[in-house]
């Protein structure tokens, strides 16, 4: 048997910490992705469509709906 002091594996504990922490430093770097394709240069930077519109109108009529309701909430106060 072998008597193993506390600096020795205080020692070996540190060792191990970094070569742990070197792999998976290492394993990171080594994941970071490609970037992407480019986009379509006649398309538009941003998918502003009908969807948009569509939020638009509903959050407009969802305000106006609130407003009403609070407005006849002061006016029966």
């Amino acid at each position: 048997m072998q008597h193993i002091s506390i600096t020795n594996t205080a020692i070996m504990l540190k060792k191990l910490l970094f070569a742990f922490a070197l792999l998976v430093t290492a394993n990171t770097f080594s994941a970071i992705a490609n970037p992407g394709d480019p986009g379509d240069p006649n398309g538009p930077a941003v998918p502003i469509d009908g969807g948009a519109s569509i939020l638009v109108a509903a959050g407009a009529a969802y305000a106006y709906r609130k407003m009403k309701k609070n407005k006849t909430v002061v006016n029966n106060a």
